[in-house]
């Protein structure tokens, strides 16, 4: 396969999120926290008034998992994390492979809570789709999100070719994730679990490969703030910083240790990277 370029465009986008792929439904403390639509839970009991994140999480991610991974980097805010179908608690909701229809549907579950300032953080692929979901808000008049946080994704209009092995057959893909890596060998022996990760990182695939960003101005009434890691293999700076094409208001380039999943990994909560946004 041509590993280098889908490395560069999505590798870590679809592939190292397996170690943390959710299919154990929630902690019992997580299962007080869902809010009344499927596709949103609430995971932080946030100050009254705290500052709005609608976190979407990147390929392979259920809202959970995602949560897991980033604790303590959105810090005194109030954190709501999109639940794609097909995990974790939507296990009996088919996947969307097509990422105009994700976002159609999201923004119709997220316009409820943008009465009042609310941000959205999207990792990876879901920045990819946080992007898109600015854009269907505007079309329907809602409220825009007071910014949009990219994190570890190239631009739309810079994103790498899709391997095209996630439409082979189940050998076929599962020895191409093998290649890449970032799935334990211990998951991959397990049929249940790949019954249950297949579907889901497939469509994830697709919806990766199918999406072409819009002809038309793609431009954001929205500030940006974009995210990078030099230690990230799977994107290059450069690419990051192109974001700035796609905002007519201000935009912040904003650097991170740790690589592709720097959450664990990096001292500076989203906060402090806002601040000091602000203070530049």
């Amino acid at each position: 396969g041509n590993v280098p370029a889908f490395k560069q465009g999505c590798r870590k986008e679809s592939m190292t999120a397996f170690p943390r792929f959710g299919v154990d439904g929630l902690s019992n403390s997580d299962q007080n926290s869902r809010v009344e639509s499927p596709w949103l839970l609430r995971f932080t009991t946030a100050a009254l008034g705290a500052p709005r994140v609608i976190c979407l999480p990147h390929a392979g991610s259920g809202a959970s998992a995602f949560r897991n991974l980033t604790h303590g980097f959105f810090a005194d805010m109030e954190m709501l994390v999109i639940q794609y179908p097909g995990r974790e608690t939507r296990l009996g909701t088919p996947p969307i492979g097509d990422l105009n229809r994700m976002a159609e549907q999201i923004a119709d579950a997220v316009r409820p809570f943008l009465d009042r300032p609310t941000m959205l953080f999207g990792h990876s692929m879901g920045a990819k789709i946080a992007y898109e979901l600015v854009r269907k808000l505007r079309e329907l008049e809602s409220p825009l999100p007071e910014r949009l946080i990219v994190s570890c994704s190239p631009a739309p209009h810079r994103a790498g070719a899709i391997d095209p092995a996630y439409k082979g057959s189940d050998d076929e893909f599962l020895s191409y994730l093998r290649q890449l890596g970032g799935i334990p060998e211990e998951l991959l022996e397990v049929d249940e679990m790949i019954e249950l990760m297949l579907p889901v990182l497939r469509a994830d695939f697709e919806l990766l490969d199918r999406y072409r960003p819009p002809a038309d101005d793609g431009t954001l009434s929205c500030p940006i703030t974009a995210i990078f890691s030099p230690e990230d293999e799977t994107v290059t700076p450069a690419d990051v910083a192109m974001w700035e094409e796609l905002t007519n208001l201000p935009f912040q380039l904003h650097s991170v240790s740790g690589g592709h999943f720097y959450f664990p990994l990096h001292n500076e909560t989203l906060p402090d990277i806002l601040a000091a946004g602000t203070n530049n």
